[in-house]
C-alpha cells in the first residue's frame, strides 16, 4: 500500500546552505563554565574577530531543543563543546551534540571537543559523572508510561550514546584538574634540614608564591626568607637548580594563620587555562582562516567566474587530482578570483595553500626555495628547516601531497620551472583541487605533473573582461562610491567604459583617478588616453609582452597591433610570412600569453588595451617624430608624414584611411603625390584607403607585401604599379571595371597580352607572387581573366560584385588555389570550365548567386555542348571546390558534380527547391562543412543524406522546411532556426535520426519546434492523444481517457501568438504526459492528497515495477481571457536512494478554457531508479507570479500484468520499445543534465542552451550547483538499437 503524507507548500527535496551566519557554535553545561572556561573562551574569540554563538538561556532537562540553536548550529563554520562534569545531564546539550556531528557527517562543519576535567574514557564508557547522567536518563525512559514518549526517549538515548561514543574518539584538548597536597611547614622542619620529602621533586615545576597575611606584611616577608634558607640545603640547590633551568614549577602558598604556618605543595595543573583557551583560539583561527577576511577582494561583475570555479571545487564526482587554469590577460582578474573563491572555500579543506605573485617572487634571487618553503609547511602543518636545494624541497612536497587532499592555489605562474618545482611529477592525493592563474594558457598541460601515466583532469577557464554593465557598474564604484553614474557624467562614463573593453584593472584605476573630478576634467582625460596610455595600466599589460620568448614574438605583436586587428587569421599570415615573420609559432605563442585570440569567423582580435600597449612600445621608438617609427598606424600621423615626404627607409608599415581624419583637419579634398614613398624602401605593409594619389605609381616601393586601397578611384590598375613582391592585393570598394585580359585556349599566343595591356612590356609572371586577390564590392566590375599571370593566387575573393558576369576559364592555371568566393554575385552568368588543374580548393561559397534563375554556364572538359540555361553539370574532377561554394542553390534540374577536395560548400540563399537542388554529391568524399540556408527546400534532399563524412550542416532560415530525414551519421553540429527576419508560417513536423549519429551539437530555436503533433528524435514527441495506440495508454496505466481526446487546449508558443489544436500526448526524457481541462482526476489514480506535495513509500509486490503515475490538479484564476497559465516545475526525489530529478514541460504554458487544469503524466523508472521500499515525495513548484493553485495531487504506481503467454509480454514491450530506445530518458544517458550536486535537470533547452545558466533552477539547488558535462545530443541508445528499428516499424504503422 502506497503511504502519502502532505508536505507544506513550496518545499523542496533538496537544499543548500551556502553561507554561515557565525565562525563558532559553542555547547557547553552552564552550571559548570557559563561564568568561568566558557566565558573566558567566548571573549578571547571575539578579540581574535571570530563571530561566535553563545546561547544566554538554561534550559530545564527534558526540554526539546530550541529551533534558533538548531539553526546556529547549521550557520555556524564550526562547533566548540567543553564537555564537563555535568555535560551529559542536560538533554539539551546531548540534542546539541547530536546535532553537531550530524553536521560534521553531512557538511564540512569543524568539531573540537574540550575535555575539561573530564577522562575521555569516561565518556566513552560511560563511567563517573557520565555514567551516572545516562543512568538517570534510563531511568526517565523507563519511568515513562506514554508508550510514544518512551518510544522516543528510547530512540534519543540511541542517538546520545552513539554521539557520546564518536565524541570520546575525537582528537580535543584536555583541561585537566589541579591535584592539591598540604604538608605542614613543621613537618618539613621536623625532618630537618634539608630534608624535603623527596616524593615531591617530580612534581615541581614552576615557583609562584602567594602569601596570605593576617598579622602584616613584615611578618610575611621574614617567613618567606626563613622558606628561602631551605634552598640552601642539598635537597634545596636541587629544587632550585630545577626552578632556574624552567623543567619544574613550585606552587608555595604561605598561610599565616594562627601562627601557624603552612606550605602547600601542588601537583601541577599541567598548563594554565589561558594557556589552553589561547592555544584554542589559535586553532580555530587557522582552521577558520580569519586573517585572509579582511582582504577578501572586491569582484563586480564577475558572478559567472564565481560560479563557474566554486562548481568546480565542489564537484568531488572524480576521483582524481582536478586543475583549473585561470587565464587572461595581465589586470583581467586572475588573481582577484582565485583569491575570492579561495578565501570563500579554504575552510572546507583540512589543508590548503596560497601562493600569490610568484612570477614577481622569483624575480628575486633565490625566491622559489622560499615559495616551497611556504607551501610544504602549508600543507604538512609543520615549520621545515629552510634548504636552498630546489629538488629537495620538491620531493618533500611531492611526499606530503601523495597523502593528503590538498587545495592549493598557485597565482601568477610564468613558466614550468616554477611549475615543476611547486607541483612534482609524482601526482596528487585523489580528490586534491588546484588553482593555476597565468597568462600562459599553454604551461599547466606542459609541466611534468602531466608526463605521468595518471594525467591529472584539466579544465581552464579564460577571462575575457566585464560586460558593459558591470564595467560601468565597477568604474562608478570608484569614482562616485556607488554603482551608477552622477547627473551629467553619463556621456562621458559611456565613453570611458568603451574604452576600457571590460578590463577590471583598467576601469579600477581610471575611476579612482577621477574621483571626485568634473565633468571636464573626465573629458580631458579621454583625450589624453587616446594619445598615450596610462602608465600604470601599461606597465601591467606590458610584462606579457617582455616575456615573449623571441624578437620574432615581439615584432609579430606589434604588426599585429598596428595593421591586422579584426583580419582573416589565414590572410594576415600569408602577408605576415612574406614578411619573413614565423606566424605559425609566433601566433600560437601570442595566443598562448593572452596576447591575442582568435576570433569569429577567424578574425585575429586583441584587447583595445592590448593593442594600444603594442602601439606605445612602437611609438616610442620615436615620440616626436613619427617619420622615425617603425610603423605609423595613427592616420594623423601617416597624413602629415606622407605630405611632408619625410618618409624613410625605416619604415616597415604605414596605414592611412581618409575617412578615418578629423573632417574640421581637411577643410577640401587632398591629393598626394607618389612619390611621398619614393624613399621609403623597406615599406612592406601600406593601407590608403579612400586616398587620391598624383603621380607616377612607379614610386612604389617594390618590397610591398600588402597593398590595400579601398575606394581606388581609377578604372584599372596603374600600369606601373610595382607588384613583383606583392602578396596580398585589396581593392573593395574600387571602380575598378576589369581585371585581366580574358582569352580561349585557341587564342593562347607565345608572346601574351600582358595582364595590364599590350602596350607595356613586363617580364612573364608580373604578379608571380600573388597569393590573395580581393575585389569586394566592386560594383562596375564585369570581367575577371588573366590568371595565368597568378601562377600562386591562393585565394580569389570576389563577394558582393553585383555587376560581374564572367569568370574566365583560365583560372585553371591557379592551381595552388584553396578559396574561391563569389557571394552574392546576382548577376554572374559565365563560370569558367574547370580543366583537372585545381586540385587544392577547399572552399566555395556561392551564396545568393541566384543560381536558380540566372543563366550561367558551366562547361564540362568532357561535354561539348554548353548547358541549357537553369542546367548545371560540373565535373567534379575538373572543378575546385570553391567555386562549387558560390554555386546558388536556386538551380532547376540541377546535376552537379563536385571535385573531391572540397571540404566547405555553401550554396545559402539561392532559391533552390527541393526538387532543384544538385544531385550528385558522391564524390564528396572529403566535404565537412555545408550550408544551405535560406533555401525553399521541403525535406533534406537526398544528396546530402549521402555525403560520407560531413559533419556541420546548417539549414537555417528555409521556410518551407517541414522535416530533416536521417542526415548523415557523421554529423557533429545541426544548425536549424530562422532569424528574425525569416519568421515563417510553416514549423517542422518530424525530425530524425540514423540509430547509428555521433554526439551531436545542436543550434536550435524555439521558433522552429511546433507545440503540437511534432517530433524530434530522441528530444520530444507530440501526438493527438486521440491518435495514440489503445494498448499503448493500457501499458502506461491509462484507461478511460476517450472523454477528453477532442478536447482542445491552446499555448502561446514564441512569437505565434495563442495555437489551437487537441489535446496531445507529449514525450520526453521517457516522461509521457498529457494536460485538459477538468475537475475531477482520473479515478484510477487513487492515492491522492491535498495541495501540491506528497510523499509515499513503494510497496513490495510480486509482479515487476513499470513507472509511476502521477496527476495534479489546478484551479486558474485569469484576470484576462486570453492568459494561459505556466507550467509548474515537478520534483521527484528518492529520498532513499538519494536522487531527484526537476523536471520541466516541454509547453511553457497552456490555456485548456476551463476553470481546472489537469496534468497527468507517466514517468517510465526502472528498478534503478525506484523499488520496493523507497521513500519518494513529489513536488509541484511554480516557477512564477500566477493565478494559480494546486488542489491536489495523486500517484499511483504501475506493474507488469500477470500475463503467462510470453508473445504478449514481448508485443506489450514493443508498444514501448521505440520510446525506450532514446538515450536521454530516465535511467539512460542523463549525463549532460546532471548537477554537481547530483541532481538532474530534465528540461530541453539543455539543447539549446549551451551554457551553465540553472535560472530558475538555483532556488532549489542553490548558487553555485553548476551542470556537470555539456549535453551530447544523441538521439538513439545504441544499447536499443533492435528495439528502436521495432519500436519505430511499429511507430510508422500506427501513424
Amino acid at each position: 500500500m502506497v503511504v502519502l503524507s502532505e508536505h507544506s507548500e513550496g518545499s523542496s527535496p533538496s537544499s543548500s546552505t551556502h553561507g554561515h551566519t557565525y565562525d563558532v557554535f559553542l555547547s557547553f553545561r552552564g552550571i559548570d563554565t557559563r561564568h568561568s572556561f566558557t566565558d573566558h573562551l567566548n571573549k578571547a574569540l571575539m578579540g581574535a574577530n571570530i563571530t561566535t554563538f553563545l546561547d544566554d538561556e538554561e534550559i530545564e532537562s527534558g526540554e526539546e531543543l530550541k529551533r534558533e540553536l538548531e539553526s546556529a548550529i547549521k550557520a555556524s563554520r564550526a562547533s566548540v563543546i567543553v564537555l564537563s562534569k555535568n555535560y551529559a545531564s542536560s538533554t539539551w546539550c546531548l540534542d546539541e551534540l547530536v546535532l553537531i556531528l550530524e553536521q560534521r557527517m553531512t557538511s564540512n562543519h569543524i568539531v573540537i571537543p574540550i575535555f575539561y576535567h573530564v577522562e575521555p574514557t569516561h565518556i566513552r564508557k560511560q563511567q563517573s559523572s557520565f555514567g551516572d547522567a545516562m543512568a538517570k536518563h534510563k531511568q526517565m525512559m523507563e519511568e515513562e508510561t506514554n508508550a510514544n514518549k518512551r518510544s522516543q526517549w528510547t530512540e534519543k538515548m540511541e542517538r546520545w550514546n552513539e554521539a557520546l561514543l564518536e565524541i570520546s574518539n575525537l582528537k580535543g584538548k584536555d583541561v585537566k584538574d589541579s591535584n592539591l597536597e598540604i604538608a605542614n611547614m613543621d613537618t618539613w622542619l621536623s625532618c630537618g634540614e634539608g630534608s624535603i620529602p623527596f616524593d615531591y621533586l617530580g612534581i615541581l615545576v614552576r615557583v609562584d608564591i602567594y602569601v596570605a597575611d593576617r598579622g602584616g606584611m613584615w611578618g610575611t616577608i621574614s617567613h618567606l626568607h626563613s622558606i628561602y634558607q631551605l634552598f640552601e640545603a642539598d635537597a634545596g640547590m636541587q629544587i632550585a637548580r630545577k626552578v632556574q633551568s624552567g623543567i619544574m614549577v613550585v606552587l608555595l602558598a604561605l598561610l599565616w594563620f594562627l601562627g601557624s604556618c603552612f606550605i602547600l605543595l601542588i601537583k601541577p595543573s599541567f598548563r594554565l587555562e589561558t594557556e589552553f583557551i589561547e592555544e584554542i583560539v589559535n586553532d580555530i583561527y587557522g582552521r577558520l582562516r580569519v586573517h585572509l577576511r579582511s582582504d577578501l577582494p572586491l569582484l563586480i561583475g564577475m558572478d559567472y567566474s564565481i560560479k563557474f570555479v566554486t562548481s568546480w571545487l565542489k564537484d568531488a564526482s572524480t576521483h582524481m587530482t582536478d586543475i583549473l587554469t585561470v587565464c587572461g590577460m595581465s589586470g583581467i582578474g586572475k588573481t582577484s578570483l582565485a583569491k575570492y573563491v579561495y578565501m570563500l572555500h579554504c575552510h572546507e579543506f583540512q589543508t590548503s595553500s596560497y601562493i600569490e605573485d610568484i612570477s614577481r617572487r622569483c624575480d628575486e634571487k633565490f625566491r622559489l626555495p622560499d615559495l616551497q618553503k611556504q607551501l610544504y609547511d602549508d600543507i604538512s602543518k609543520t615549520s621545515s628547516i629552510k634548504v636552498h636545494d630546489i629538488s629537495i624541497y620538491t620531493s618533500k612536497i611531492e611526499n606530503v601531497v601523495s597523502r593528503k587532499k590538498v587545495f592549493l592555489v598557485l597565482d601568477d605562474i610564468n613558466n614550468l620551472d616554477q611549475l615543476d618545482a611547486l607541483l612534482g611529477r609524482k601526482g596528487f592525493h585523489p580528490g586534491s583541487k588546484i588553482i593555476i592563474t597565468t597568462k600562459d594558457s599553454w604551461l599547466t598541460e606542459s609541466c611534468a605533473l602531466f608526463k605521468t601515466n595518471v594525467k591529472p583532469k584539466h579544465v581552464k577557464h579564460m577571462l575575457q573582461g566585464l560586460y558593459e554593465t558591470a564595467s560601468q557598474n565597477l568604474l562608478c564604484f570608484h569614482a562616485f562610491i556607488c554603482q551608477d553614474p552622477k547627473t551629467g557624467y553619463e556621456k562621458v562614463v559611456e565613453d570611458l567604459v568603451k574604452y576600457c573593453e571590460g578590463h577590471p584593472l583598467a576601469l579600477e584605476v581610471l575611476g579612482k583617478s577621477l574621483y571626485d573630478r568634473d565633468v571636464g576634467y573626465w573629458e580631458e582625460c579621454m583625450k589624453g588616453l587616446r594619445k598615450e596610455s596610462g602608465s600604470h595600466i601599461n606597465n601591467v599589460l606590458r610584462v606579457s609582452f617582455d616575456s615573449l620568448p623571441s624578437k620574432n614574438d615581439k615584432e609579430l605583436f606589434k604588426h599585429i597591433a598596428c595593421f591586422f586587428v579584426g583580419m582573416d587569421r589565414d590572410v594576415s599570415e600569408t602577408i605576415l610570412k612574406a614578411c619573413d615573420i614565423n606566424t605559425r609559432l609566433g601566433i600560437t605563442n601570442l595566443i598562448d600569453k593572452c596576447l591575442l585570440h582568435i576570433g569569429r569567423k577567424n578574425k585575429l582580435m586583441m584587447h583595445r588595451l592590448l593593442q594600444e600597449m603594442g602601439r606605445f612600445i612602437v611609438c616610442q621608438e620615436s615620440p616626436n617624430k613619427p617619420w622615425k617609427r617603425s610603423r605609423l598606424w595613427c592616420h594623423e600621423d601617416s597624413f602629415k608624414v606622407l605630405k611632408q615626404k619625410k618618409g624613410k627607409g625605416n619604415l616597415l608599415g604605414l596605414a592611412l584611411d581618409l575617412r578615418m581624419l578629423e573632417k574640421e583637419k581637411m577643410c577640401v579634398p587632398f591629393e598626394l603625390k607618389t612619390d611621398a614613398l619614393s624613399k621609403m624602401d623597406n615599406l612592406m605593409l601600406l593601407q590608403l584607403n579612400y586616398v587620391q594619389m598624383n603621380g607616377s605609381y612607379e614610386n612604389f616601393p617594390e618590397e610591398l607585401r600588402w597593398l590595400c586601397m579601398h575606394g581606388f578611384l581609377l578604372k584599372s590598375i596603374p600600369l606601373d604599379l610595382p607588384m613583383d613582391n606583392l602578396v596580398a592585393l585589396d581593392m573593395s570598394y574600387s571602380n575598378i571595371e576589369s581585371f585581366g585580359i580574358c582569352y580561349s585556349n585557341s587564342q593562347r599566343l607565345e608572346s601574351r597580352q600582358k595582364l595590364f595591356g599590350s602596350g607595356l612590356k613586363v617580364k612573364r609572371s608580373l604578379l608571380g607572387s600573388m597569393k590573395i586577390l580581393n575585389f569586394s564590392f566592386c560594383d562596375q566590375l564585369h570581367t575577371l581573366s588573366g590568371f595565368d599571370e597568378l601562377p600562386v593566387l591562393e585565394r580569389l575573393i570576389v563577394t558582393n560584385c553585383i555587376g560581374l558576369v564572367e569568370v574566365c576559364e583560365s583560372i585553371e592555371a591557379c592551381v595552388e588555389l584553396v578559396l574561391i568566393d563569389l557571394s552574392y554575385c546576382s548577376k554572374l552568368e559565365k563560370l569558367p570550365k574547370a580543366n583537372g588543374m585545381l586540385k587544392k580548393v577547399k572552399t566555395l561559397l556561392l551564396d545568393g548567386c541566384n543560381l536558380g534563375e540566372s543563366k550561367i554556364e558551366i562547361l564540362d572538359v568532357d561535354s561539348p555542348e554548353m548547358l541549357k540555361a537553369n542546367t548545371i553539370h560540373i565535373n567534379m574532377k575538373t572543378m575546385s571546390s570553391d567555386i562549387l561554394e558560390a554555386i546558388p542553390s536556386n538551380l532547376k534540374c540541377i546535376v552537379i558534380s563536385f571535385p573531391s577536395s572540397l571540404v566547405k560548400l555553401s550554396l545559402a540563399n539561392n532559391n533552390l527547391s527541393t526538387e532543384s537542388f544538385p544531385m550528385d554529391f558522391n564524390s564528396l568524399s572529403m566535404l565537412r562543412e555545408l550550408y544551405i540556408d535560406g533555401n525553399p527546400i521541403v525535406s533534406l534532399p537526398s544528396c546530402v543524406k549521402r555525403l560520407p563524412r560531413l559533419e556541420i550542416l546548417s539549414i537555417k532560415d528555409c521556410p518551407m522546411l517541414n522535416s530533416v530525414e536521417h542526415p548523415p551519421h557523421t554529423l557533429r553540429e545541426l544548425i536549424l532556426h530562422y532569424d528574425d527576419k525569416y519568421y515563417s508560417e510553416q514549423l517542422l513536423g518530424k525530425v530524425v535520426f540514423d540509430p547509428q549519429m555521433s554526439p551531436l551539437l545542436l543550434r536550435l530555436g524555439w521558433d522552429t519546434l511546433a507545440p503540437s503533433s511534432f517530433e524530434f528524435e530522441g528530444m520530444v514527441k507530440i501526438h493527438p492523444l486521440a491518435g495514440v495506440d489503445v494498448n499503448i495508454l493500457h501499458s502506461l496505466g491509462w484507461t478511460d481517457l476517450e472523454c477528453v481526446y477532442y478536447r482542445w487546449m491552446g499555448t502561446n508558443f514564441w512569437l505565434r501568438g495563442l495555437e489551437e489544436y487537441q489535446i496531445q500526448m507529449y514525450y520526453e526524457f521517457g516522461i509521457f504526459s498529457t494536460i485538459y481541462g477538468g475537475k475531477d482526476m482520473p479515478n484510477w489514480i487513487r492515492c491522492r492528497g491535498k495541495g501540491s506535495s506528497v510523499s509515499f513509500t513503494i510497496p513490495s509486490s510480486l509482479n515487476k515495477f513499470k513507472g509511476l503515475n502521477f496527476c495534479y490538479l489546478q484551479t486558474i484564476y485569469f484576470l484576462l481571457d486570453y492568459e494561459s497559465s505556466d507550467m509548474p516545475m515537478i520534483l521527484i526525489s528518492n529520498v532513499t536512494k538519494n536522487q531527484t530529478w526537476m523536471y520541466q514541460h516541454y509547453i511553457d504554458n497552456v490555456s485548456v478554457y476551463e476553470e481546472c487544469l489537469i496534468f497527468l503524466s507517466h514517468w517510465m523508472f526502472g528498478l534503478n531508479e525506484m523499488e520496493a521500499g523507497d521513500h519518494v515525495t513529489i513536488t509541484i513548484s511554480v516557477t512564477s507570479q500566477q493565478h494559480q493553485l494546486t488542489e491536489e495531487c495523486g500517484v499511483s504506481l504501475v506493474y507488469d500484468d500477470k500475463k503467462t503467454d510470453e508473445e504478449e509480454k514481448e508485443e506489450e514491450e514493443d508498444l514501448l520499445g521505440y520510446y525506450k530506445s532514446w538515450n536521454h530518458i530516465i535511467g539512460g544517458d542523463l549525463t549532460g543534465f546532471q548537477l554537481t550536486t547530483g541532481e538532474y535537470v530534465l528540461d530541453n533547452r539543455r539543447f539549446l542552451l549551451h551554457d551553465n545558466e540553472l535560472y530558475p533552477y538555483h532556488q532549489f539547488v542553490g548558487d553555485y550547483a553548476s551542470l556537470r558535462e555539456k549535453v551530447c545530443f544523441k538521439a538513439l541508445s545504441p544499447r536499443n538499437s533492435v528495439r528502436h528499428l521495432l519500436g519505430r516499424a511499429h511507430e510508422d504503422v500506427t501513424e
